[in-house]
């Protein structure tokens, strides 16, 4: 009877409520890396290394989470089999430590830049005790799962690196660190080659080029930055101003700072717009009237579509045409309406303190 109620709460501890050390998207500050053990140290990645993962739900509430410098490096898994493989080969000879059912597991796995293997493993029963009570013995129940870390660590001078250091790593979350033979047997490369055949463009093309997205029901993808700059981007638009049709162009740069899952942009921009009339003669004319300004935008990366916070002030810096009298004139857009790189807004052209306000509706794409 005592075996076959242990053998029950080991079963319900599979299909029950499970807790994993898996909602750690927020990542460690570079003062808070330095601050660790040089043992943590080694099997930590430096802080912002990850562009964004990939959280496949499998099956028995277990999970796998796949972090990536960008979304391109998930080819670097297209053989996930095989390395679980070899490093269920290197696990082999340390099985017998993790013999205890009961036992909460973390495994640390790392291939650093040379090839080197190094493997850790850190084990606890959890402070408090779960028993299934239902019969004449209680039996216990581990309730939390155990997770394993594969991290490979290459030298890059491309994409998202860290110290010239590129990180990509595997993090399972598993009822018993042993079911990943089955998953092994039932063939994980079939997920990932699905995956790539299902990557779509990302939202944010200048922050971060290669975060592709999944629309899948069991793949969740997450996307992680860090603060830095925002070198370069463009897009194209147009625009009505009174009885006119007006396309512009619009260059940026800026700041991107992360706070929780909110990413803040600020933004300096220049944007030309080109009005077009015919003269006397018959000879079209285009005129170039210069717009530098301003711009602040709260963006939750998770949920990039939508009614968006883009605050934006502008100014005329150099009018041709007569279009924009008296001056100085100012241009402010409270706010965009966004799908993708298509962004809607409205747009108000004043004078001094919102005289001779001027309504319009602007249409942009994000080209890179």
């Amino acid at each position: 009877m005592k075996k076959l109620m242990t053998v029950l709460g080991l079963l319900l501890s599979i299909t029950g409520t499970l807790c994993a050390q898996e909602n750690d998207h927020a990542e460690m500050t570079t003062a808070t890396y330095k601050g660790l053990s040089p043992d943590e140290r080694l099997f930590t990645p430096w802080p912002y290394s990850f562009g964004i993962d990939y959280t496949i739900t499998l099956d028995r509430s277990n999970k796998l989470r796949i972090e990536l410098a960008n979304g391109y490096d998930l080819h670097t898994f297209e053989n996930i089999d095989s390395l679980l493989m070899i490093f269920l080969g290197d696990l082999k000879p340390l099985r017998d430590s993790l013999s205890d059912p009961m036992t909460v597991k973390r495994i640390d796995y790392l291939i650093d830049t040379s090839g080197h293997k190094k493997l850790r493993i850190r084990q606890y029963r959890p402070s408090g005790t779960s028993y299934l009570v239902d019969g004449d013995e209680p039996a216990l129940l581990k309730i939390q799962q155990d997770t394993i870390y594969i991290m490979l660590v290459t030298r890059s001078k491309e994409g998202k690196t860290s110290r010239g250091l590129r990180y990509d790593r595997l993090c399972f979350f598993l009822n018993r660190y042993s079911e990943l033979d089955a998953y092994i047997a039932n063939g994980l490369n079939e997920t990932v080659h699905s995956m790539l055949s299902d990557i779509k463009a990302p939202h944010h093309v200048y922050t971060c080029p290669f975060c592709y997205t999944i629309n899948k029901p069991t793949i969740k993808s997450h996307l992680n930055y860090g603060n830095g700059l925002m070198l370069f981007n463009a897009s194209v638009a147009f625009q009505n101003y009174r009885n006119e049709f007006v396309p512009s162009f619009t260059l940026n740069s800026g700041v991107i700072l992360n706070r929780g899952s909110i990413r803040y942009i600020f933004r300096a921009y220049w944007e030309p717009l080109f009005f077009f009339s015919t003269n006397a003669q018959g000879q079209s004319q285009v005129f170039r009237n210069d717009w530098v300004g301003i711009g602040f935008q709260a963006v939750l990366p998770e949920n990039p579509n939508g009614l968006k916070v883009a605050l934006s002030f502008g100014w005329l810096a150099h009018s041709e045409g007569n279009y924009f009298n008296p001056k100085p004139v100012f241009r402010l857009s409270p706010f965009v309406w966004q799908h993708g790189p298509f962004h809607i807004g409205p747009a108000l052209y004043f004078d001094r303190f919102f005289k001779d306000v001027t309504p319009s509706i602007r249409f942009s794409f994000l080209g890179f």
